[in-house]
């Protein structure tokens, strides 16, 4: 119950500073706050190493997601670019299993 308190409040600071300043650097204090606390709170457990973070569909993923929103920055509004990654991933990914 602790360490869900503790997530929540990170996120509450991080989501709040955001809304009161009209600045979305505030949004890196829940975005890298997060994962510090729950690696630091299972530093025993070793979940690091059992987790599928660093697998290479991840890792694709994410390039693949930089370089669409880099792409899209420079053509239109990189939003769009999101978008039909959020719609066409998992349509592709449907599609191929």
């Amino acid at each position: 119950m602790n360490r869900d308190l503790l997530v929540g409040g990170i996120f509450l600071i991080g989501v709040s500073l955001t809304l009161a300043f009209k600045d979305f650097t505030f949004l890196a204090i829940p975005s890298i706050g997060i994962p510090v606390t729950l690696a630091y709170l299972e530093r025993y457990k070793n979940i690091l190493a059992k987790s599928h973070l660093f697998e290479k569909d991840t890792l694709v993923m994410i390039g693949i997601i930089s370089v669409v929103t880099v792409t899209f920055n420079f053509i239109v509004d990189p939003r769009i670019g999101l978008l039909l990654l959020g719609t066409g991933i998992p349509m592709i990914a449907g599609l191929k299993e």
